[in-house]
């Protein structure tokens, strides 16, 4: 990957009007995924037919790894972890 997709990537956590807690490691996730799934495609016999597919599955795994990281303002409020 390149360093501004380095840069673009490590931004948009720090960018987020919900403060994550760990930052760092959702960049970490993110960054690992998205060099696999272009590896893949690289290394793939069809990358044309497979790559809505993959863009499909980033969005969905971002999301849900954003969706579960803690918020800095869940952990200021101690009732949020409740049920």
């Amino acid at each position: 990957m390149s360093q501004r997709m380095y840069r673009i990537i490590g931004d948009m956590p720090l960018n987020s009007p919900d403060r994550l807690e760990d930052a760092a490691l959702v960049t970490s996730i993110l960054q690992g995924v998205m060099a696999g799934l272009g590896r893949k495609l690289l290394e793939s016999a069809e990358p044309v037919r497979q790559f809505e597919t993959f863009r499909r599955e980033l969005v969905r795994t971002a999301t849900a790894c954003l969706e579960q990281c803690p918020r800095l303002t869940d952990c200021a409020r101690p009732h949020a972890a409740l049920p």
